[in-house]
């Protein structure tokens, strides 16, 4: 009997990569198996465990976002602490440090981001979640 094993990875290198036509990847962070046609970064999900989706935004930030220190997400994060925000050409902040999230907010006013990030910046926020529980 023959087993096959794929590749095992975390997300934030997963969600860089475009995958070819049958390749599989298994993403470690979200207990999910990924495929891929070539064409979508990231893959496509093939399965999970538990229901819990991974999720990525790509948020350009406008004035009022810069003002409040406030980035509202699509979807509550399952676990605040494992959300990452990572700024366009920027390395990875720090939870708790650079910013906090609050059911689907991640609020950095008063925090390490706070007089970094300027109006039109792009920043990348992954998380993982339920898909049924929106804001």
């Amino acid at each position: 009997m023959a087993i096959l094993k794929v590749p095992r990875l975390d997300t934030l290198t997963r969600v860089n990569l475009t995958l070819e036509a049958s390749e599989i990847v298994y993403d470690t962070d979200v207990e999910a198996f990924f495929g891929g046609n070539g064409q979508v970064v990231g893959g496509i999900e093939l399965g999970s465990q538990g229901g819990i989706r991974f999720y990525r935004e790509e948020i350009i930030l406008s004035d009022d976002q810069i003002l409040s220190g406030t980035i509202v997400l699509q979807k509550v994060p399952d676990t605040p602490s494992s959300v990452r925000l990572v700024p366009k050409n920027g390395i990875e902040q720090d939870y708790n440090d650079d910013f906090l999230v609050n059911g689907n907010q991640v609020v950095f006013k008063d925090l390490g981001l706070d007089g970094f990030l300027e109006v039109g910046e792009t920043v990348y926020i992954y998380y993982t979640a339920l898909p049924n529980i929106v804001q």
